[in-house]
């Protein structure tokens, strides 16, 4: 079979494979950390809209905190919740807050939309 052993044909794919992986996993925990902070922005904001006098922006406050709140459990159980909505909420002192509101929006009313449109292909399949 020449110089190379059947072995060897069958490791140098998995080695390279495991390379490519070590190289991308800091990426992926770099982005990990970046949504993470993106999500506990949103749930502040989500918080701040609870205390609005207009209704429906009190109840899609109260709604997108859950949605947030949910996100952040799901991907972090042990999180020091307080201590990273401080330090996120540190972070955006001076900041203007409409970019931020409206992200966190567009964001919750897509997944609320997606909700919707599940829940009516489930109704109609339990017909």
């Amino acid at each position: 079979m020449g110089p190379y052993r059947k072995e060897d044909l069958v490791k140098q794919p998995l080695l390279h494979a495991l390379a490519v992986l070590l190289a991308v996993a800091p990426a992926n925990a770099a982005y990990a950390q970046a949504a993470q902070a993106d999500d506990l922005r949103c749930l502040l904001a989500m918080g701040a809209m609870q205390s609005n006098a207009d209704q429906n922006l009190k109840s899609a406050g109260m709604m997108g905190s859950l949605y947030f709140l949910g996100k952040i459990a799901a991907a972090q159980p042990d999180i020091d919740l307080g201590g990273q909505l401080a330090s996120e909420a540190a972070k955006l002192k001076g900041q203007p807050a409409q970019p931020l509101f409206q992200r966190c929006l567009q964001e919750f009313n897509t997944w609320s939309q997606q909700l919707v449109a599940s829940s009516a292909r489930v109704s109609a399949a339990l017909q």
